[in-house]
């Protein structure tokens, strides 16, 4: 008898979902063909819950001194989306706290945990 699926959340992106700036995805094989028969993933987009279009300019983390690392547009378009990021996550939070886990897009400038790289201003 196989117990309650785990409940993870992850990157939407991971499942295939075409969110990312460029119209793709990048499908985690390993989590949608060997955990999801173990899990319960909820996606999480916060590109996509901030209303970002598909296809955008790409995000990037910026180095913007006194104001801190921003989460702004490559294209230098001005575009900035840290506030509103933030702002999601926040209220997001409350909704995982059933989680037991999160899978995320590595290098992701919007959920990435690590090696995400950080432009100078």
């Amino acid at each position: 008898m196989m117990s309650a699926p785990i409940p993870v959340g992850i990157s939407a992106c991971l499942l295939g979902a075409p969110v990312r700036f460029d119209g793709w995805h990048k499908r985690f094989d390993f989590a949608v063909d060997q955990l999801a028969p173990y899990c319960h993933f909820q996606p999480v987009c916060p590109e996509m819950a901030v209303l970002l279009p598909v296809p955008r300019p790409a995000l990037r983390l910026v180095n913007a001194g006194k104001q801190g690392i921003r989460l702004c547009a490559s294209n230098g378009s001005g575009i900035d989306v840290t506030d509103e990021i933030l702002a999601f996550s926040e209220q997001k939070m409350a909704s995982l706290s059933d989680l037991c886990g999160f899978i995320l897009c590595a290098k992701s400038p919007s959920c990435g945990m690590e090696r995400v790289k950080v432009y100078g201003s």
